[in-house]
C-alpha cells in the first residue's frame, strides 16, 4: 500500500498547536509546528503541510491524527440526528444508567440526552436474545418508519434494535428503506458499530457514530481536497482511538472510532520509545496546550480498555487506548476559587489568545507564563524563537490574579504556587493511572512529552516516586511521530454471554474464527493481501451476575476453559485484591474480539553513532527558581549538541525548537543512543 522511496507524513492537530513532521527518503525528519484553526482544522493541517516545501506529488503517504469527532460532540456541533429503535424502547437515552457525576448534590441534574425525544422513531419488530423473530419487520413497516424519519430532515440516522448483534436482519432492512427516502443522510446501524449486549452503551455509541458522520465526513472531505489539488496521490490515514491506522474512507463509515485518535498516538509513541530504551514499563505523561494525557505500557504493551465517556454519562463502548486525560496544559489558566483557593484549570487559555505572555490579548495566567516568570522559559527562544514571550505580561496577569488576591507580593512565589498546585494535580492522575490499578509507580519509568510536558516531568516524578524520566529526542512532536510508528488495525467483537462451565468445546475457538473472517475481509478490501494480516485475540469476562467486564488478552485462541478462568481471576485478584470462589459465582464470557494487524512501513529511532563519554558544554546560563533553593544560576544546554554517552547533573535546562526541558536539583542525566535524555530522579 505504501512505497518506501518517497517522503511521509504525519500531522497532529491539538488543542493550541498543530505539529507536522516528515520522514525523507534519507530517513531524516523534518518539523514544523503552526497555531490550530479551531474554526476549521483543516486549514492548519493543508497549511502545516504546505510550510515542509516539499511538492505533495514526492509524497507516498499521510498519517493523521484529529479531534474533529470528539469536539462536535463536546461542543453540541454534531449533526441533527434521528434514531430508530424498537418500539417499546425508546427512552433508553434517556434512562441511561443511574450514577451520578456529583453524589451529594441533591440538585444535580444529568445532561440532555445525545438526541431530543422527538427525534427518536420507534420501529415494530422484536428479536430474542437468541437471535429468533419475535415480531418481524415488514417490509410496510420499514417503508412506514423510513417516510417518518424523513419528515424529521435530519442529516444522520442511526439504527438500533434490540438484540440486533444476535441477528442483524431488521436492522438490515430498517436501514435499507431509510437511504432510499433520505439519500443524502448518514445512515449506520448497531450491529456495524458494535455487535455487543448492553443495550444503553451500544445505542450510545451508535448515535455518537451518527452524529459525528457527517462532520467527519465533511472535515475529511476538505482535508483531502487540499492534497489532492496539491498533487497528492496516496493514501489519507487516519489513526484511530484504538492505537492503529485505517483509511479515511473507514474512517468516514466508523467515525466514532476516531474520537481519541491524538491521544492514543502519543502513547503509542511513548511505547515504542521506552521499550526501545529498555523500559518495557511506562508512563506516557503527554502535555500539550490545553491538556495532559496519562497512558500506561505494561511489558511493553498499551494497555486498552473497550469502553471510555466522551462526557459524563455518554458511553463509547470501542476499543480504546487507556489515556486519562486532564485539564493541565501549558495554557491552562490559575484562579481563586470562592473559598480563596488557588486552582489550576481545567479552562485553557488554548491558542487564541493564549497565555498573557503571548501579547494577543490573553490576561489570565497559565502555567507557561509561570514557567516563564520563573526562568525556565526563554522568552527569546520559545517555538525556536518563531514567537517572543512578553515576561512583563506574564508577570502582570500572576501579580493581578493570583498574588494580590492570596496577599503573595513576590510574583515568583506566586508562579511557583501556581506549578506547585498544578504538579499535586497531575500526581493524582498518575496515581488514577497507577496506584488505583494495582501498579506500582516505582516499576514504571515516566515518558515526558509534548510541548509541556518535559518542563514538569522531572518534578512530577518525584513527587509521584517514579525513579526515571525519559525525555525522547523530539518531545513536543510524539504524537505526531507516533501516527508514522502505527500499525493498520482493526478489530471486531461479538457477544457470547455464557459461563465458562457451559462453553462449548468449539464455541469460543468458532467464534474467534468467524471475527477472524469478518476482519480480515476488511483489511483485504483496503488493499492488503491476506497473509500480511496478524491477528490477536481477547475476550471481556466477569462473575456470572455482575455487569462490570475484565479485558483478557488470549494468547491462544484454542484455551481451556481452566486457563481461561484461571487468567481472570488472576487478573481480578491483581486489579481488585479479592476473588470470588467459584462454588459462589462462576465465571461468565460477556464478549470476545479479534485484532488484525498489518505491519506496513513504520517509522523507529535510529540509533546514533557518535558517543562522548563526558560533560557537555553549556551554552549560557541564567537564573531559575527552584522550590529547594529559590533562584539560582543555572547552566543552559542546546539539545542539539549533546550526544550519546554524555551527562550531567541539575540544576539545568536543557533547550530545542519544540519544548524545554527542567532539570531540578539532584537529578542525574545521561542521553542514550537513541538521543534520549534518561533522569534519574533524586527520590
Amino acid at each position: 500500500m505504501v512505497e518506501k522511496s518517497g517522503h511521509r507524513i504525519a500531522v497532529d492537530i491539538g488543542g493550541t498547536f498543530t505539529d507536522v513532521v516528515m520522514i525523507d527518503p534519507n530517513g531524516q525528519l523534518i518539523r514544523n509546528k503552526v497555531p490550530s484553526t479551531p474554526a476549521d482544522p483543516s486549514d492548519a493541517f493543508i497549511a502545516g503541510i504546505k510550510q515542509l516545501g516539499i511538492p505533495l506529488s514526492e509524497v507516498d503517504l499521510v498519517s493523521h491524527g484529529t479531534t474533529v469527532a470528539t469536539n462536535a460532540v463536546l461542543t453540541g456541533n454534531g449533526a441533527k440526528t434521528a434514531l430508530i429503535t424498537t418500539a417499546g424502547f425508546s427512552d433508553t437515552l434517556i434512562f441511561r444508567r443511574t450514577n451520578r457525576e456529583e453524589q451529594f448534590n441533591l440538585w444535580w441534574q444529568p445532561p440532555p440526552p445525545l438526541i431530543s425525544r422527538r427525534n427518536i422513531v420507534e420501529a415494530r419488530e422484536r428479536m430474542s436474545a437468541f437471535g429468533e423473530p419475535i415480531l418481524q419487520l415488514t417490509a410496510e413497516e420499514a417503508s412506514s418508519v423510513a417516510d417518518m424519519v424523513a419528515h424529521l430532515e435530519v442529516d444522520a440516522v442511526a439504527v438500533v434494535f434490540l438484540h440486533s448483534f444476535s441477528n442483524p436482519t431488521h436492522e438490515l432492512r430498517m436501514a435499507e428503506a431509510v437511504r432510499k427516502v433520505c439519500p443524502n443522510a448518514f445512515v449506520c446501524s448497531s450491529h456495524e458499530i458494535l455487535a455487543e449486549i448492553l443495550e444503553y452503551e451500544r445505542t450510545s455509541t451508535t448515535v455518537l457514530n451518527a452524529m459525528v458522520g457527517p462532520v467527519l465526513q465533511s472535515y475529511l472531505s476538505r482535508a483531502s481536497q487540499g492534497l489532492v489539488s496539491g498533487g497528492y496521490r496516496g493514501d489519507l490515514l487516519i489513526s484511530s482511538s484504538a492505537g492503529g491506522m485505517m483509511t479515511a474512507e473507514m474512517a468516514c463509515s466508523l467515525p466514532a472510532k476516531t474520537m481519541l485518535s491524538g491521544p492514543a498516538a502519543g502513547v503509542i509513541a511513548a511505547q515504542k520509545v521506552a521499550v526501545q530504551a529498555g523500559f518495557p514499563n511506562a508512563i506516557s505523561f503527554e502535555m500539550g496546550g490545553t491538556s495532559l494525557d496519562v497512558g500506561i505500557v505494561e511489558r511493553g504493551n498499551v494497555r486498552r480498555r473497550s469502553e471510555w465517556n466522551v462526557a459524563f454519562g455518554t458511553p463509547v463502548r470501542l476499543p480504546v487506548v487507556d489515556v486519562a486525560s486532564i485539564g493541565a496544559g501549558g495554557g491552562t489558566i490559575a484562579w481563586i476559587d470562592m473559598g480563596g483557593a488557588l486552582r489550576c484549570g481545567p479552562m485553557s487559555a488554548g491558542a487564541d489568545p493564549g497565555p498573557a505572555a503571548y501579547g494577543r490579548g490573553g490576561t489570565r495566567p497559565t502555567l507557561t507564563d509561570a514557567q516563564l516568570v520563573l526562568g525556565r522559559l526563554d522568552p527569546a527562544r520559545f517555538l525556536g524563537g518563531e514567537m517572543l514571550l512578553r515576561t512583563e505580561l506574564a508577570e502582570e496577569a500572576i501579580r493581578k490574579h493570583v498574588g494580590e488576591p492570596l496577599g503573595v507580593s513576590d510574583v515568583s512565589v506566586a508562579a511557583a504556587g501556581i506549578l506547585k498546585v498544578a504538579e499535586h494535580s497531575m500526581v493524582e492522575a498518575l496515581r488514577l493511572a497507577t496506584v488505583n490499578r494495582g501498579r506500582d509507580p516505582r516499576e514504571f519509568v515516566l515518558v515526558g512529552s509534548g510541548g509541556a510536558g518535559p518542563l514538569f516531568a522531572a518534578s512530577v516524578a518525584a513527587l509521584g516516586n517514579i525513579p526515571t524520566v525519559i525525555v525522547p529526542a523530539w518531545p513536543g512532536l510524539m504524537s505526531a511521530l507516533g501516527l508514522l510508528m502505527m500499525e493498520m488495525r482493526h478489530e471486531k467483537s461479538r457477544s457470547l454471554l455464557t459461563t465458562i462451565d457451559r462453553l462449548s468445546a468449539n464455541q469460543l475457538a468458532d467464534s474467534l474464527r468467524q471475527l477472524c473472517s469478518e476482519v480480515t475481509r476488511d483489511l483485504v478490501h483496503e488493499g492488503f493481501a491476506p497473509d500480511e494480516v496478524s491477528l490477536t485475540f481477547e475476550a471481556d469476562l466477569r462473575y456470572f451476575g455482575t455487569s462490570h467486564v475484565m479485558t483478557i488478552p488470549l494468547e491462544d485462541p484454542a484455551i481451556s476453559r481452566t486457563e481461561l478462568a484461571k487468567a481472570f481471576v488472576e487478573q481480578h485478584q491483581r486489579e481488585y485484591g479479592y476473588t470470588v470462589p467459584e462454588e459462589v459465582a462462576s465465571v461468565e464470557v460477556a464478549t470476545v474480539r479479534v485484532f488484525a494487524v498489518v505491519s506496513t512501513w513504520r517509522y523507529e529511532v535510529p540509533a546514533d553513532e557518535r558517543w562522548a563519554a563526558q560533560s557537555p558544554s553549556g551554552v549560557g546560563g541564567r537564573e531559575v527558581y527552584f522550590e529547594e533553593s529559590g533562584f539560582t544560576e543555572t547552566v543552559v544546554y542546546d539539545r542539539e549538541k549533546l550526544v550519546p554517552g554524555m551527562s550531567f547533573k541539575g540544576p539545568a535546562i536543557v533547550e530545542q525548537d519544540d519544548s524545554t526541558s527542567v532539570v531540578p536539583p539532584g537529578t542525574s542525566v545521561t542521553v542514550d543512543r537513541y538521543l534520549n535524555l534518561v533522569l534519574g530522579v533524586g527520590l
